[in-house]
């Protein structure tokens, strides 16, 4: 029977395993409603939403990313790699494996990781871990703007224009669509070209639950290579277990 292993995020938990190279998800959903029956049959995982008493009380003893850091390839840059998240360690450890799979060329590469934050972490052809960087994610900013006013209303992502032009609005939602969404969108094209063009970057990996929506805008003629897979810490988890 192939691993089973968990990603358990802000406000989801993953679980799922690799089936002849495809990512088998067993189960997707929030905290509270996350299968116990399977939870003492994870492997291996990656927790950045959970405490650990409650990490030891759902799966027991399964190790976890920060577990196994004396099994990897790279050479992370925080002093104490413990402070890193395992999320953005397995997505590294999934992006530099996907040379050995594909037998191609070592390059410089990022990843981001578009999840409740938009985490970006730069890994060179020799394994040394440039450094990253942290930024909320979409939907936190949306619920941030109408949690802390009671004037302004939810934006739902499927509703919203999703326009990079929009700049000027005519009302409410519209000028939060415009600022908020539209805004997004835009600095997230601007940070990929900082990869590439600051930074050396020849690849870059999109990852977690918002990478394919966020794709669709990318202007493909003036980016280099772009690779989408929503489940790249699965494949770290993967690529991790197999170390050993």
């Amino acid at each position: 029977m192939d691993p089973l292993f968990a990603d358990i995020g802000n406000s989801t938990i993953k679980i799922a395993r690799l089936v002849n190279g495809s990512v088998d998800r067993l189960s997707y959903t929030d905290h509270q409603n996350a299968p116990k029956d399977i939870l003492s049959s994870v492997s291996l995982l990656s927790n950045v939403g959970m405490s650990l008493t409650k990490q030891r009380a759902g799966f027991g003893d399964c190790p976890s990313v920060h577990d196994l850091l004396n099994r990897l390839p790279l050479n992370l840059a925080y002093n104490h790699p413990k402070q890193l998240g395992q999320d953005r360690i397995a997505v590294m450890m999934a992006a530099w494996s996907y040379d050995n799979r594909t037998k191609s060329k070592k390059n410089t590469f990022a990843v981001i990781d578009f999840g409740s934050c938009v985490t970006t972490d730069i890994v060179n052809s020799n394994g040394e871990h440039l450094g990253g960087n942290i930024d909320l994610g979409l939907l936190w900013r949306l619920r941030a703007a109408h949690s802390f006013s009671e004037n302004l209303p939810m934006i739902d992502i499927g509703d919203s224009a999703q326009d990079l032009e929009g700049f000027l609005a005519n009302n409410t939602l519209q000028a939060l669509d415009f600022g908020i969404v539209s805004g997004f969108l835009r600095q997230q094209i601007n940070h990929i070209k900082t990869c590439f063009e600051q930074y050396g970057v020849e690849r870059v990996f999109l990852t977690g639950g918002q990478s394919s929506w966020i794709a669709k805008f990318l202007p493909k003629e003036e980016m280099r290579e772009i690779i989408v897979d929503e489940d790249l810490v699965i494949r770290g988890l993967n690529d991790i277990f197999a170390l050993g």
